[in-house]
């Protein structure tokens, strides 16, 4: 009977001896994979600053592209009120 109880004791320390192996296996792996959606954030993070900041260069490049047609426009009308004047001039 002692030996049936120390057999069983034994065949219950090696169960749960390979339990605990599987579940750091799967700590290990989740864990591998913690890190892995960590670096996919902060590679997501970065393209999404680099777009906000790309949406912003785009945004500042067509006011300042408004503001250059508004100012060719004013200079071509000067011009053209010059050659005027130098018209009635002659």
């Amino acid at each position: 009977m002692h030996l049936v109880f120390i057999h069983l004791i034994v065949i219950i320390s090696l169960q749960l001896a390979q339990e605990y192996l599987k579940v750091q296996t799967e700590l290990a792996l989740l864990i591998q994979r913690k890190n892995d959606l960590l670096k996919e954030f902060e590679i997501d993070e970065q393209n999404h600053q680099s777009s906000t900041r790309l949406y912003d260069e785009y945004n500042q490049l067509m006011e300042e592209n408004e503001s250059l047609k508004l100012l060719t426009q004013n200079l071509s009308k000067q011009v053209q009120q010059i050659r005027q004047i130098q018209q009635r001039r002659r």
